[in-house]
Protein backbone atom coordinates (compact mmCIF):
# COMPACT_ATOMS: atom_id res chain seq x y z
CA UNK A 1 0.00 0.00 0.00
CA UNK A 2 1.17 2.95 -1.13
CA UNK A 3 1.07 6.06 1.15
CA UNK A 4 0.20 9.63 0.52
CA UNK A 5 2.14 12.50 0.87
CA UNK A 6 0.09 13.81 3.66
CA UNK A 7 0.06 10.74 5.67
CA UNK A 8 2.03 11.13 8.88
CA UNK A 9 2.32 7.58 10.09
CA UNK A 10 3.16 8.41 13.77
CA UNK A 11 -0.28 8.99 14.13
CA UNK A 12 -1.60 8.07 11.13
CA UNK A 13 -3.54 11.77 10.50
CA UNK A 14 -3.66 13.78 7.69
CA UNK A 15 -1.95 17.01 7.58
CA UNK A 16 -5.41 18.45 6.57
CA UNK A 17 -7.41 17.26 9.75
CA UNK A 18 -4.62 18.77 11.76
CA UNK A 19 -4.51 22.15 10.45
CA UNK A 20 -8.74 21.80 11.06
CA UNK A 21 -8.18 20.88 14.55
CA UNK A 22 -5.51 23.97 14.64
CA UNK A 23 -8.30 26.31 12.99
CA UNK A 24 -10.76 25.12 15.60
CA UNK A 25 -8.56 25.39 18.63
CA UNK A 26 -7.92 29.02 17.63
CA UNK A 27 -11.42 30.01 17.46
CA UNK A 28 -11.74 28.11 20.79
CA UNK A 29 -8.98 30.77 22.26
CA UNK A 30 -10.96 33.81 20.86
CA UNK A 31 -14.01 32.97 21.97
CA UNK A 32 -13.46 31.47 25.70
CA UNK A 33 -9.69 33.10 26.24
CA UNK A 34 -9.52 32.28 29.72
CA UNK A 35 -9.83 28.25 29.45
CA UNK A 36 -6.04 27.14 29.51
CA UNK A 37 -6.62 23.64 28.50
CA UNK A 38 -7.19 25.02 25.28
CA UNK A 39 -4.50 26.93 24.66
CA UNK A 40 -2.41 24.06 26.04
CA UNK A 41 -4.35 21.79 23.07
CA UNK A 42 -3.24 24.65 20.57
CA UNK A 43 0.38 24.93 21.49
CA UNK A 44 0.57 20.91 20.83
CA UNK A 45 -0.80 20.90 17.87
CA UNK A 46 1.42 23.28 16.39
CA UNK A 47 4.21 21.38 18.03
CA UNK A 48 3.43 18.45 16.12
CA UNK A 49 2.78 20.12 13.00
CA UNK A 50 6.66 21.57 13.42
CA UNK A 51 8.00 17.93 13.87
CA UNK A 52 5.86 16.65 11.06
CA UNK A 53 7.16 19.79 8.79
CA UNK A 54 11.03 18.83 10.37
CA UNK A 55 10.85 14.89 9.61
CA UNK A 56 9.60 15.64 5.85
CA UNK A 57 12.57 17.88 5.46
CA UNK A 58 15.37 14.96 6.27
CA UNK A 59 13.31 12.49 4.36
CA UNK A 60 13.67 14.56 1.62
Amino acid sequence: MKKGFFHDDRKAETHVWIYLKLFAFRLFVMIKPDRPQYRRKLEDIRKKIEESRHLRVNVL
